[in-house]
């Protein structure tokens, strides 16, 4: 590991062959749809590290935060980023706007659609998204650079189901009045200003009508989920466990990720190419993969039974009520699971019984082929 004062020191390094690797086949294993959210997760982590970030408005608070583009559609996670503080980008622009650009290099000159959140988006961003064709759609704040406030209604001269936009070029900017006290403001170049379309929404009554809504912000709200569907298959069944070590934590992330990205993988495979069959649950694509996985391995070792050497020499021992058990039958004491006890004719029982006090019994050893009471029958096999 370089030290910290190298220009070559890495925050991950003990972990980027493995980050490097999975970024790779994400992106080449699986041809997204069209439309791609791009948003943060967390890993939670309460451990110490310089990569730790706090996030009180979030349910993990502390953790690793990353940063993932994903399928909208399907969840399938196409590329991540884990944030390690500020540093040095090839990029120009804020935080958010490095951020989408570095993870939509792939997609450059294809035509896809990108969603993210008000902490991304920008006029900027939407606009250099465009200039490597691709689109872009994103919330935003009404405070940030060359947003056109005077262009666009108060927010108190709108009522619910209002709206309003304005246009520049290909990028348009809207503002709609939903339910609540505040407008939501959406950018977009995937859109034109005149696209309209209906949702539902309760009046005061309670009884759902048809409410008029810009076109980019319905789509938003069925296109931003990709990031969360995946963060929800990610916590169903994950095999995290407690450990101090960062990479670690990381480590099974990782493990699931890739489990999750297999999964969407079988389940769009199945749909594409069977109309019939159903495709298994995630619980019981986990526990089929574990038993492929772990095969026939077993970390018990294999015990050889022992090697019997008869003696020729007859050595008495005392077993039982004086009856003499010649030492040199030790196939008695080998692979019990085979002396199994059948019905057969009264006999002497070999162990119990003696010329003074003659006890018969009809239970027989199936692998010894001798007359044992029922409460010999442990002792004679054990001692």
């Amino acid at each position: 590991m370089p030290k910290r004062e190298s220009s070559t020191f890495d925050k991950l390094y003990k972990i980027r062959p493995m980050i490097d690797h999975l970024n790779n086949v994400y992106c080449t294993s699986f041809s997204p749809d069209r439309n791609l959210s791009c948003d943060e997760s967390m890993v939670g982590f309460k451990g110490r590290s310089g990569i730790k970030q706090y996030m009180p408005m979030k349910p993990v608070k502390r953790g690793f935060k990353i940063w993932a583009i994903c399928c909208a559609i399907t969840g399938y996670l196409l590329k991540f980023i884990i944030y390690e503080g500020k540093k040095d980008s090839k990029e120009k622009g804020s935080l958010g706007e490095k951020t989408v650009l570095e993870m939509t290099n792939n997609y450059q000159d294809k035509g896809y659609c990108v969603f993210f959140d008000r902490f991304f988006s920008s006029i900027n961003l939407v606009s250099e998204l465009l200039k490597r064709k691709i689109f872009a759609c994103g919330t935003m704040l009404q405070n940030r650079k060359y947003f056109p406030k005077t262009l666009l209604k108060a927010d108190k001269a709108l009522s619910m189901g209002d709206y309003d936009f304005a246009s520049s070029g290909e990028i348009s900017v809207y503002k709609w009045m939903d339910r609540g006290k505040k407008p939501v403001v959406v950018v977009s170049s995937i859109h034109k200003g005149e696209d309209i379309t209906v949702v539902k929404r309760k009046n005061n009554v309670g009884i759902r009508e048809d409410v008029k809504c810009p076109k980019s912000i319905a789509d938003y709200n069925k296109c931003m989920g990709g990031v969360d569907h995946f963060d929800q298959l990610l916590e169903c069944y994950n095999i995290t466990w407690k450990s101090r070590r960062w990479w670690m934590k990381l480590f099974y992330y990782f493990c699931d990720a890739t489990i999750v990205n297999s999964y969407i993988m079988y389940t769009t495979t199945v749909k594409l190419t069977s109309n019939r069959e159903k495709p298994l649950t995630h619980l019981m694509y986990r526990s089929l993969l574990a038993d492929e996985l772990i095969g026939q391995f077993c970390n018990r070792k294999a015990s050889l039974p022992k090697k019997v050497i008869p003696s020729t020499k007859r050595k008495p021992t005392d077993v039982g009520r004086g009856r003499i058990i010649l030492a040199g039958n030790n196939s008695r004491l080998q692979n019990v699971g085979n002396h199994m006890p059948i019905a057969g004719k009264y006999n002497r029982c070999r162990l119990c019984s003696t010329k003074k006090d003659v006890k018969r019994s009809k239970i027989h050893c199936r692998e010894c082929e001798v007359a044992l009471c029922l409460d010999c029958f442990l002792p004679f096999h054990s001692q």
